[in-house]
């Protein structure tokens, strides 16, 4: 039995997903420790509890330090796989099976032939890092407004994400759509919007196009997390990605 565990966040618990399917298709058992269930609760592994592993030594951990520099040619998923001790290429996928078919099929009448457009706003502030890190409110909503032809679909959830009321959408699922909804409403996107979280992580999971936003005052800065925090390190599949910034 493998053991796994990765940071707290969403996107972090998508990467995860994929190396639990890539050790699924070894033929391995598999265990991973999370707060997101969901994300895991299709596949044939045990999920325990983020508390339950308190003082246990034998689970990997699915991080590296952006106090490390990279390899050329690399980025943060294949270096947070190879500190799992996979040495082998893993590919960044999800492998979702949509559940609210109506939710889509709503989505998709109202749309009437125009592209998905699904963006999540900021996220909510918790450090200095993360301070320069978010892209500038108006830069951003700027940016989104842009892109009116297009079905545009507002996630986040409380507390991960802060509410805008400014930004604009045809639909606005803030709130309202956890995990489960989340991810279906991602399954029919044609391109995905936001700073380097979750939405990028998915985006390249489904292997869709998406547009990435930095923000100049963290590449300027001199913490160490936000400097690193580059296009380069911060994307695994550049192919679908288009890089901008908010100045």
């Amino acid at each position: 039995m493998i053991a796994l565990r990765a940071p707290n966040g969403l996107g972090d618990a998508i990467g995860l997903r994929a190396v639990v399917l890539h050790l699924l298709e070894r033929g391995e058992s598999v265990s991973v420790f999370t707060k997101w269930h969901d994300v895991f609760a299709d596949l044939p592994i045990t999920i325990n509890p983020v508390t339950e592993n308190t003082g246990n030594e034998d689970y990997r951990y699915m991080s590296f330090p952006l106090s490390s520099a990279i390899p050329p040619g690399t980025n943060d998923f294949t270096m947070r796989c190879r500190q799992l001790g996979i040495t082998e290429p893993v590919k960044l996928q999800l492998k979702w099976k949509v559940r609210n078919h109506a939710l889509l099929e709503r989505i998709k009448r109202d749309a009437r032939g125009r592209p998905i457009f699904v963006y999540q706003s900021a996220r909510t502030i918790r450090s200095y890092a993360s301070m320069l890190l978010a892209p500038r409110r108006q830069a951003f909503n700027k940016f989104v407004a842009k892109y009116h032809g297009h079905y545009r679909i507002k996630l986040g959830h409380p507390p991960h994400v802060p509410e805008d009321k400014d930004a604009p959408c045809e639909l606005d699922m803030y709130g309202k759509a956890f995990i489960l909804d989340t991810f279906d409403i991602c399954t029919i996107a044609d391109l995905f919007f936001g700073q380097a979280s979750f939405i990028t992580c998915m985006a390249e999971a489904l292997d869709k196009p998406h547009i990435c936003m930095f923000a100049r005052a963290a590449l300027r800065s001199t913490d160490t997390r936000a400097n690193t925090t580059t296009p380069e390190r911060a994307l695994a599949k550049k192919h679908l990605a288009t890089v901008v910034y908010d100045d």
